[in-house]
């Protein structure tokens, strides 16, 4: 499975309103600053997860339901071999 650039650019970009939109509704609510430090260190992990369970729709899979069970940093690492 091979990412192709347009991958990488559009989960930038995503990342990147998803996280103005967090730091957006904390300013918003009156929330601390370091809030908004915990949410992001919660949300970058979640977000790779996602992208590894969503594989088949994001890249390409030769199934639509994955055939093992990876953890999502092994997920990672193997495709970027």
């Amino acid at each position: 499975m091979g990412w192709r650039p347009e991958s990488y650019i559009s989960c930038m970009i995503t990342t990147g309103f998803d996280l103005r939109l967090l730091e957006r509704g904390f300013h918003h609510h009156g929330a601390q600053d370091g809030m908004m430090r915990i949410w992001t260190i919660i949300f970058l992990p979640a977000n790779l997860q996602m992208t590894t369970a969503l594989r088949q729709l994001v890249g390409t899979a030769p199934t639509l339901l994955p055939a093992t069970k990876q953890f999502f940093v092994a997920q990672w690492v193997q495709s970027f071999q």
